[in-house]
């Protein structure tokens, strides 16, 4: 019963949640809100008297005081549930809302005239006061609590619907047993009581005023006006009926018999109320409101109106009776076998009824909610249930953990350790994710976790102890040495220093670390020619050296086309004629995963990077395009570009153009563009990409930021020691776009370009190799860990033992065999197979918010960087070669300036090549693994990375067996 819980609510809300527990526990009632007996009991009214008792003795209040508030808890009740409104409309006065009260109660439903009989009454009213009298019959003649609940509700309708004062004063009782109902005399500021008013103007009769003639209606025309009306004599026989009331009366009405009201109607409410003229004629002239009645011979019908005294034709008293269906639902209105054509045009029928249809389909909707929010809760009670299952789990073994720690510590210094990729911050994230999903932990992992951050030394984004554990591969210390210095790892730098330790230890003081693949190296000495630069131990004789280089113009003629001049220079008319068919057969190769960026370079003449660039430009449809690009500034600035590009052996503009070129293939063929960014920004990240590959390395010294640092160079004074080559390459290549003949972006709009040069900043600085473990820890983090990249990895796995980090220990355990390394790596390949059908959509791709965007194109261009690692074997082996000769280039340049030299960079012992395994292993394969993993249409990439991965392998194996 509605009622009960609107008790229930008002004793917790008035009294405090804790007494309405006490009362139910008195009752030995379980659950208040659900138990049967609350709504099938036979007596609810009784109920409802024992539960206002118990809270009365709870509160040690009296049933008055109670009353009263529980009344004006249900005005509050009432008024948020959307009767305020009605309540507002009521009357305009005190006076006429409580004449007005009983209909009001039987609108308000709800249960209320269950428990609240609308039986009110108004007596002796004047402008000033009125009486107030409420009966209350059968089983509910001894509930003291009825008459105090009306008077609580009227407090609260004169303050704040009226506002407006009342003062109530007790006449008569039921609980003293001063009378057989309940009176008031009530008082309230003076009210106007004319005939009638209309707001502040009054209306009156005038004495001069003649009287209007009186008007006879048609009987015919007031049963068709009013078809549920009926008159009544003054012995209750029913004289005259409307066409709908007709249909309840018996045939022998029709025939001229006479028929008793009694004998076919009774009276639901007010309760008490018995067909007597006298009781009757008092209830009209007390302005009582409403009067339901009910056909005894059909308990469907249900008539409310009102009853009116009026005089007979032959002068004698009468009743007229005018009313209409009373129905709450359509389906009610249908059981009583009536349609809306039977309600009278005037009455307010049709509006129920339609309000009934709203408030029916309102219905089904909040039905359907709370199925929903009934689910809703048993999975969340689930999840809670497994979570508190964790936690107790976890709370368990915490003693457990700490007392294994040294256990764990002791048996990990005995045995040799893996290299494990994973960073204390991924660590971290990783085991908080685990207990996030219910899954149980390892203690071993808590341990380690909780070491790893002890020991990090606040750099949380860099792997443990990776010194350490490159001591326990195949590589010699000079390759350990060169590959910590590139990477920028902190500590443990002791553990790398020379037995003899002098010279070492002067490097150490002098530099952090050296980047060589990711830098680059050039002299400050002059330059040499192809066959100088060939000298020296290069370990990878056995490769063509007449091929390595290939033939270039002198660089004084390079330069001087960089000269500005009103002519337009030759190579640019070449970009703009367009390829030749030798070079258009290269071109064609373009999309394929595997290039030769020599071939293009042979084919254009020493002139690839602008070739290629504008090709790709007209391929992805820039050109014009949407920001209407010049081709004339565009091919411009590509031919300075390239002309600014040094004859380094490796940092030049073949390797520019091989960047590119893979930057193209990743972005397009990859479906990175498609996949990540919404497509009306498409071709600015685009073309962001693009132009970051193009402008990578421009003007590259030949020379790392190390070596920069510490010969104080001007650009590393200039850019204050952090990434001046990365800094010098972005700031000169804006400048030459700066410049009005170069300037192909001039229409590009303001917005678009901040944009465009903030992203084509963010992915040139991300190429310092410095930057690599907190670039791929953040990729790791933010975006192959985002909801929406492991909801579709998790729809496409293979295995259910897959896991969402990559475990890296799998891949490099050097503590078995190389064999045993690749046959894991082959595994976990294998596992992380994804189908087209596991692309990524627009659904994903609107869940990678900015910063997240960014990052997937910054590992776009390390991965197209190191391009040359998933290059064929031949032409893989010829970039190392160049590498190993830039690097012994940097090196001569080191000692003639005084300076230790480098690891693998002296040309008396071994090159880079050597290092390939460990760079492979520490650097390319976890960024390739982690990069396709969420971008599986890059997969024949990482293969290729792999193949030539094993081959490194296979030549450690054979120098080293």
């Amino acid at each position: 019963m509605v009622v009960s819980i609107q008790l229930g609510e008002f004793v917790s809300c008035t009294y405090g949640a804790r007494v309405w527990a006490d009362i139910m526990k008195q009752l030995d009632i379980v659950d208040e809100w659900h138990h049967e007996w609350l709504t099938t009991s036979q007596n609810p009214e009784s109920l409802m008297q024992k539960l206002l008792m118990h809270t009365c003795q709870v509160v040690h209040a009296t049933s008055h005081d109670v009353g009263r508030a529980f009344g004006r808890f249900m005005f509050k009740d009432l008024s948020g549930k959307g009767y305020r409104q009605l309540m507002d409309l009521a009357g305009r006065n005190l006076i006429d809302f409580i004449m007005n009260m009983n209909a009001f109660l039987m609108h308000a439903g709800a249960g209320i005239t269950t428990f609240i009989p609308s039986n009110i009454v108004a007596k002796k009213v004047t402008g000033m006061s009125l009486e107030l009298h409420y009966y209350s019959p059968g089983h509910n003649s001894n509930n003291s609590f009825i008459g105090s609940w009306v008077v609580g509700f009227l407090e609260a309708v004169a303050r704040d619907v009226l506002d407006t004062w009342a003062h109530f004063k007790l006449l008569t009782s039921r609980h003293n047993k001063s009378g057989d109902h309940e009176a008031w005399m009530v008082t309230f500021p003076k009210v106007l009581n004319q005939p009638f008013f209309h707001g502040n103007v009054q209306k009156t009769k005038s004495n001069n005023q003649p009287e209007r003639p009186a008007c006879a209606l048609d009987a015919a025309l007031v049963q068709e006006v009013l078809p549920y009306h009926m008159v009544l004599d003054q012995n209750l026989k029913i004289l005259q009926a409307g066409k709908c009331l007709q249909r309840s009366l018996p045939d022998e009405f029709y025939y001229g018999g006479t028929i008793h009201v009694k004998q076919v109607f009774e009276i639901s409410q007010p309760f008490g109320v018995s067909w007597e003229y006298e009781a009757l004629r008092v209830m009209d002239e007390e302005k009582h409101g409403c009067l339901l009645i009910q056909s005894k011979l059909d308990a469907s019908v249900k008539i409310k109106g009102s009853l009116h005294v009026m005089q007979l034709p032959d002068g004698s008293p009468g009743l007229l009776y005018c009313g209409v269906p009373h129905f709450r639902s359509l389906e009610e209105l249908k059981a009583s076998d009536t349609y809306l054509s039977d309600l009278p045009s005037h009455s307010c029928g049709y509006d129920i009824a339609f309000m009934s249809v709203d408030k029916s389909s309102l219905a089904k909707v909040l039905e359907t909610e709370k199925a929903d929010l009934a689910k809703m809760t048993q999975m969340l009670q689930k999840q809670t249930s497994q979570a508190n299952e964790s936690v107790a789990k976890l709370k368990a073994s915490l003693a457990e953990a700490l007392e294994l720690q040294h256990s764990f510590s002791g048996k990990e210094a005995n045995r040799k350790p893996s290299f494990d990729a994973e960073s204390p911050a991924d660590k971290t994230l990783r085991v908080i994710e685990d207990i996030m999903l219910g899954e149980e932990v390892s203690m071993k992992d808590v341990v380690e976790v909780r070491d790893a951050i002890i020991l990090s030394g606040g750099d949380l984004r860099q792997p443990q102890h990776l010194s350490s554990k490159m001591r326990t591969m195949t590589m010699d210390r000079e390759v350990n040495k060169s590959l910590f210095m590139m990477l920028a790892m902190k500590g443990d730098a002791e553990e790398l220093s020379d037995s003899e330790g002098s010279e070492c230890d002067d490097i150490d003081r002098l530099i952090h670390s050296l980047s060589m693949e990711g830098e680059a190296l050039t002299a400050q000495e002059p330059r040499r020619g192809r066959r100088q630069l060939l000298g020296g131990g290069n370990s990878l004789g056995t490769l063509d050296r007449d091929s390595a280089f290939p033939s270039k113009r002198a660089s004084v003629g390079r330069r001087a086309s960089l000269v500005a001049s009103t002519t337009m220079p030759g190579p640019v008319l070449n970009i703009l004629k367009g390829p030749n068919e030798q070079v258009l057969r290269v071109l064609s190769k373009i999309d394929d995963w595997q290039f030769d960026a020599f071939e293009l370079n042979e084919v254009t003449e020493g002139w690839p990077l602008s070739t290629l660039g504008f090709a790709i430009f007209n391929r992805c449809g820039l050109l014009p395009g949407r920001f209407q690009i010049n081709q004339v500034r565009l091919a411009c600035f590509l031919h300075h570009i390239e002309a600014g590009y040094r004859d380094n052996p490796y940092h030049c503009r073949i390797h520019a153009a091989d960047v590119l070129r893979n930057m193209y293939v990743i972005l397009t063929k990859g479906d990175i563009i498609h996949s990540v960014f919404p497509e009306d920004s498409q071709d600015l990240f685009l073309l962001s990409g693009l132009l970051a590959a193009i402008v990578h390395d421009f003007d590259h010294r030949g020379v790392n930021n190390d070596f920069l640092v510490k010969t104080s160079d001007p650009l590393a004074l200039l850019y204050n020691d952090r990434s001046p080559m990365e800094n010098h390459h972005l700031s000169s290549a804006f400048s030459l776009l700066a410049d009005d003949q170069r300037n192909f972006l001039k229409n590009m709009p303001l917005k678009a370009r901040e944009v465009f040069r903030k992203q084509v900043i963010d992915m040139v600085l991300s190429t310092d190799m410095k930057q690599h473990f907190a670039q791929t820890s953040l990729f790791n983090t933010k975006v192959l860990s985002s909801p929406a990249i492991q909801a579709l990895l998790n729809k496409g796995q293979q295995h259910s033992s897959f896991r969402r980090r990559t475990d890296m220990s799998m891949i490099m355990d050097t503590s078995t065999s190389n064999a045993d390394s690749r046959s894991r790596l082959g595994k976990i390949q294998s596992m992380k197979k994804i189908g087209p059908s596991m692309r990524l959509n627009k659904n994903t791709m609107m869940t990678l918010d900015e910063e997240m965007k960014g990052l997937v194109l910054q590992m776009s261009l390390k991965c197209a960087d190191l391009g040359h690692l998933a290059s064929p074997e031949p032409v893989h082996k010829r970039w190392v070669q160049r590498l190993e000769e830039e690097i012994f280039c940097q090196g001569d340049a080191e000692r003639k300036a005084g300076l230790p030299v480098s690891p693998l960079m002296d040309r008396q012992k071994g090159g880079v090549s050597k290092s390939q395994e460990g760079f492979f292993t520490i650097v390319a394969m976890p960024q390739y693994q982690s990069f396709c993993s969420v971008f599986p249409l890059c997969n024949p990439m990482l293969a290729a990375v792999k193949a030539n991965y094993d081959m490194w392998l296979a030549l450690s194996k054979k120098t080293h067996p």
